[in-house]
């Protein structure tokens, strides 16, 4: 892999993190709207519990798929997953729709929070490997800061 490849990669590996750490935060924060308008109150904890649930479940399994069928070709899917539950969130008429939208979002979350560091794990090491998952928990944590924000001003100019 060239140095331009291995940027890409790691950009991609870092927007995968942030995606996921905004998706945990931004939704939290927005759920009192989403109940509101979906009339899901009784639903309510399933909403989040189900995406880290899955997520957290997920993620050694993914790991363990990875290494017998390929790290970009599982990482593609749990992307796909994450995607396709993301649209499945935003177009939800009811709260069904949002708890099974949220799981196939948590599977897909499960892989892009993952395997990007057991991926470096295998590309440098140990001094490089260091900078580079400092970066990628930087922009994660930031990703957990900004959500809330982001969610927060979604509900408040809706």
């Amino acid at each position: 892999m060239n140095k331009i490849q291995e940027k890409r990669s790691i950009r991609a590996f870092m927007l995968s993190n942030v995606m996921a750490g905004l998706e945990g935060s931004i939704v939290a924060t927005a759920l009192p709207a989403m109940m509101a308008e979906l009339h899901g109150i009784k639903l309510m904890s399933w909403v989040v519990t189900i995406y880290m649930l899955l997520m957290a479940v997920s993620s050694p399994i993914w790991t363990k798929l990875a290494e017998r069928f390929g790290y970009k070709q599982m990482f593609v899917l749990g992307t796909l997953l994450f995607t396709i539950g993301s649209l499945g969130e935003g177009l939800a008429i009811n709260m069904l729709m949002v708890i099974v939208a949220r799981a196939l979002m948590g599977l897909g979350a499960g892989v892009m929070i993952q395997l990007p560091f057991v991926i470096y794990g295998m590309m440098y090491q140990a001094d490089e490997r260091r900078r580079v998952i400092g970066n990628t928990v930087a922009a994660y944590s930031f990703s957990t800061i900004a959500g809330p924000i982001v969610g927060g001003a979604d509900c408040h100019f809706t």
